[in-house]
């Protein structure tokens, strides 16, 4: 059965279409006596002053040894603490072994997420860049800023190095390494997440799960969910251990920058179709030939087709269906095969997008070309060559020209 998500006002089924009018190429106190302490002489009388002295040494020989030895113990044990309580201040404040630097070869150290302090010292200490756990311990103590701005990241360090330096280049931003991965233009999902896995070591199975629940990614609200046209192609940088979600979220992003940019919705509006429906067409267009050069006209054809209820009949959404990306000869086999992409069986657009079209094909698809056109061929792929005809006959000529070239270039055909 055909595809029923066209709005009713759709220039498919009415003449809601409108023309287009732009063109696509637009980070120690001592004790004090007191007198009662001494003998008072003057009261004693002149018979006792003869034994005065004599008294007072009496009186005073066995206190004074007493307080002699008191002094002295009081004093060898103080050197004896000074001594030892200095031996052991002495051996808390040593600093801990350390490299002079500034270090010798390079090498490449990454810091994994949710990396502590004693992780990432050991990881330092292990690679031999410093000399002990403790030195680095220390300087990110003395230096709390640089340490809590380690990020998880690849970073360029030298083997030997003084731990304050390799705190310091840890704790810059700017030395982070950033590796980067390319997703070109036309890749479906599965080929987008391969990709990915490829050069981040993120899991399919990761990235598919964000995909499969798309809450996290913040597609625009008239995507519905659907997220195979909506990760723009370009190039992404990434950090060390990237998660799923973190790898295709900024792709997201790029969408919708894009889309923004070239007024996509209110283009897709004027032109009498949903803009989510605008990313279907943009994604065929895209797996057809979206060159400067012919991405406006094939999309013109397609309109004309779906405006008189006629088959869109794309290779691309066959071989969609098939999973299949190695071949550009599609024989009446593959166009048999049952599947709501095949728009050989199915007429309207299929149900999503089947590919993640680039800015050209964004454009096309909100300002197509007007023209007669009902059929497009390539007919040299090589250099990309697209020739369009407007009844079968003419069509027939251009698929022969085609016909000729798989025949000369089999390899590049998929027949070889």
């Amino acid at each position: 059965m055909g595809n029923k998500r066209l709005a009713t006002n759709s220039p498919f089924v009415d003449d809601a279409f409108q023309s287009p009018t732009v063109e696509l190429r637009e980070l120690i106190v001592e004790p004090v006596m007191s007198d009662s302490d001494y003998y008072n002489v003057s009261e004693m009388g002149d018979a006792a002053a003869f034994d005065v002295e004599a008294d007072l040494k009496a009186h005073h020989r066995i206190p004074n040894i007493i307080i002699g030895i008191t002094l002295l113990a009081i004093i060898v044990g103080g050197f004896v603490l000074l001594y030892f309580g200095g031996l052991k201040l002495l051996a808390t404040t040593k600093s801990p072994e350390d490299y002079p630097g500034p270090g010798g070869a390079e090498i490449i150290v990454t810091i994994p997420a949710g990396a502590d302090l004693g992780h990432i010292a050991q990881l330092l200490f292990d690679k031999d860049i410093t000399a002990s756990t403790e030195a680095f311990k220390k300087e990110a103590v003395s230096h709390p800023s640089y340490f809590a701005d380690i990020q998880a990241a690849d970073y360029r360090l030298r083997i030997k190095m003084r731990a304050e330096d390799a705190l310091r280049i840890l704790g810059d931003p700017s030395n982070v390494i950033q590796a980067y991965f390319t997703i070109p233009e036309g890749f479906r999902n599965t080929q987008v997440f391969e990709r990915i896995h490829a050069l981040t070591g993120v899991l399919v199975s990761e990235l598919v799960a964000v995909a499969d629940n798309p809450i996290d990614l913040e597609l625009p609200e008239w995507a519905n969910g659907v997220v195979e046209g909506y990760l723009s192609p370009n190039t992404y940088a990434y950090d060390a251990t990237p998660s799923a979600l973190e790898a295709l979220q900024p792709m997201v992003a790029e969408f919708k920058r894009v889309t923004a940019e070239i007024d996509f919705v209110a283009a897709a509006q004027a032109l009498g179709i949903t803009p989510a429906d605008a990313v279907i067409m943009a994604g065929l267009v895209e797996k057809e030939g979206g060159s400067l050069q012919y991405a406006a006209d094939i999309a013109g054809v397609f309109y004309n087709r779906l405006r008189i209820g006629m088959a869109l009949q794309s290779d691309a959404t066959v071989l969609y269906a098939l999973d299949n990306s190695g071949t550009l000869d599609v024989t009446d086999e593959m166009t048999s095969f049952d599947s709501p992409y095949n728009t050989y069986l199915y007429t309207g657009l299929p149900p999503t997008a089947i590919s993640n079209p680039g800015r050209i094909s964004l454009l096309a698809a909100v300002h197509p070309s007007v023209h007669e056109y009902l059929y497009f061929v390539a007919t040299n792929p090589s250099i990309g060559e697209v020739k369009f005809a407007r009844n079968w006959e003419e069509h027939l000529s251009n698929v022969a020209e085609f016909n000729a070239w798989c025949a000369a270039n089999p390899t590049e055909c998929g027949t070889g």
